[in-house]
């Protein structure tokens, strides 16, 4: 019989990247989910461990604001290096799968707040030109438990 090893570092598969609070700026894939069992819906798929191609995503905080960076936050106090939120395709990628989309980065009109998504528009947000990273669309419409 054949086996498959998930181990195997030829399959990275995307894994479900939860919205963790109201706003569109706080994700987090299944370990990161609280203990309180609260539905989250799926915000978009991506990869949580590293592919060739694939880039790190981190999550950082600037100003009291969750903001997601290609680049690694600096070191904690405690000397720990942070560790990627998820993993994802470079926007630059030419021959990414069909199946890819653009992640964007979206700024509040009247706070400078910042939110994502792979949607055209937030209401209240503007969208930048470029976007951060290549994920997968979430095909889950309904908030699961």
């Amino acid at each position: 019989m054949y086996k498959l090893d998930l181990a195997d570092p030829r399959l990275v598969l995307p894994v479900p990247i939860y919205q963790l609070s109201d706003s569109p700026d706080h994700f987090g894939a299944r370990p990161r989910l609280a203990r309180d069992r609260k539905p989250r819906p799926v915000a978009f798929f991506a990869p949580d461990r590293s592919s060739q191609g694939s880039v790190p995503v981190y999550e950082w905080n600037e100003n009291n604001a969750r903001v997601l960076k290609l680049d690694a936050p600096p070191r904690a106090r405690d000397g720990k290096e942070a560790s990627p939120l998820f993993y994802a395709l470079s926007a630059d990628t030419k021959s990414g799968p069909a199946t890819a989309t653009p992640l964007y980065e979206f700024v509040h009109n009247e706070s400078g707040a910042r939110a994502y998504s792979t949607e055209g528009a937030i209401p209240g947000y503007r969208r930048t030109p470029k976007p951060l990273c290549l994920v997968w669309r979430s095909p889950i419409r309904v908030v699961l438990p």
